[in-house]
């Protein structure tokens, strides 16, 4: 009689439990009555403990069991669609963005409106050039957990910005910068943006924010050499593409980053024999600039170079010379501005000085140039302590 109570007890529990699992089980009326009156007969009749633990027990595993099978479904899926993401990555990266986009397209098939096959169908399009498509991919990217909001925000502005509807962009970033202005990309997106509008001063601004979170950043200083030179701000713009040098020394914008400095360091000055130097010095209407002065005497060492320098010397040895004047010049203008907030001062013009200070102007000179020059990679290789000094300058700088 008491093993029968306990099977009609385990019974009912377990079928209980298994009911519970379903979302659209529920009890009716006579079930309740029927549980309470199993639950008067079991105070009215003790079982035994080591029975009960038995009941538990198979609960238990119930339990597991639904959880396990539940979860294995899950994972299958999830490693389904991260197969079939990591593929069609795999396949952008190689370069072949039109088998990526079917990957995807595919994927879409088995698991419509996931967030993270959106985001990447827009990515291969945008760099395949078709940007109206990328548009109306990343615009479909919903993701309540916001896992890929942040990028999705990011590429949608590149791509508005490829659209030229710049307007929209800005509009973009600006309302995201509450949320995630601690991302320096936030920044910088909405500093292009400004610049390919025509905007400047408003992109000078968004490049400094960007830089004051993270200093090296490459191509927030590429960009604001751009932006300076377009000015004629000479001083400033060579500040900003040797830091891009510094930070980005080995690659093609860095061969176009040493022309233009050359370019601009003797602007207007031109060699028409051994013995004489034409001078046009170009410099920037705005002469409430603090490097206005600054430009003025860059024009003038220029001038000076072409006149006392020899076809003998090395292009190492050259800009050795003119970097040294330039850091001279940039010493002059920061005594003159002491507690000055001008970013270009505090920022570059500082480094820049206190790098020359520690010694450090002839392996920097070496650095910048190792894409364009085999006696730079030489010295670098043939000067391992000076490298390492600087290196452990350069950490220091930026760690204090």
């Amino acid at each position: 009689m008491m093993a029968g109570v306990a099977q009609l007890v385990e019974h009912q529990i377990v079928a209980l439990v298994v009911a519970g699992s379903s979302p659209v089980a529920r009890p009716q009326k006579k079930d309740i009555q029927f549980d309470l009156d199993i639950l008067f007969f079991i105070l009215q009749h003790p079982i035994s403990a080591n029975y009960l633990k038995n009941i538990m027990y198979k609960i238990l595993v119930s339990f597991v069991l639904l959880f396990v099978f539940a979860f294995s479904g899950a994972t299958a899926q999830e490693s389904k669609l991260d197969s079939l993401v990591k593929a069609g990555i795999s396949l952008h990266n190689q370069g072949n963005y039109r088998a990526a986009i079917d990957t995807y397209k595919n994927a879409l098939k088995d698991f419509p409106g996931e967030s993270i096959l959106h985001y990447e169908l827009a990515v291969s399009y945008s760099t395949f050039g078709i940007y109206e498509k990328a548009l109306e991919h990343v615009n479909r990217v919903n993701d309540p957990s916001g896992k890929y909001e942040e990028e999705a925000i990011l590429l949608k502005s590149s791509i508005l910005q490829a659209l030229y509807k710049y307007d929209l962009a800005i509009k973009l970033l600006k309302e995201a910068l509450p949320k995630y202005g601690a991302n320096p990309l936030f920044h910088f997106n909405l500093a292009n943006a400004y610049y390919s509008k025509g905007e400047d001063n408003l992109s000078i601004l968004s490049l400094i924010e960007t830089l004051k979170i993270n200093p090296t950043h490459a191509n927030s200083h590429f960009l604001m050499a751009r932006v300076f030179s377009k000015h004629f701000k000479k001083t400033e713009s060579i500040m900003a593409y040797y830091y891009f040098l510094l930070v980005e020394p080995d690659s093609p914008k860095s061969k176009i980053s040493l022309k233009l400095i050359d370019n601009l360091i003797g602007l207007g000055v031109t060699k028409k024999n051994n013995d004489t130097v034409k001078a046009e010095i170009y410099v920037s209407p705005d002469t409430s600039s603090a490097f206005s002065d600054a430009d003025l005497l860059l024009s003038l060492t220029a001038t000076n170079f072409k006149v006392s320098h020899y076809e003998a010397d090395t292009d190492e040895e050259i800009l050795f010379a003119k970097m040294v004047a330039f850091f001279s010049i940039l010493e002059q203008v920061k005594k003159e501005n002491p507690d000055t907030k001008n970013f270009m001062i505090n920022f570059y013009a500082k480094f820049f000085i206190d790098m020359h200070k520690a010694h450090h102007t002839e392996t920097f000179c070496r650095y910048i140039r190792q894409s364009v020059s085999s006696n730079a990679l030489e010295w670098l290789k043939k000067h391992p302590k000076e490298v390492k000094e600087f290196e452990d300058w350069l950490n220091s700088y930026y760690n204090k």
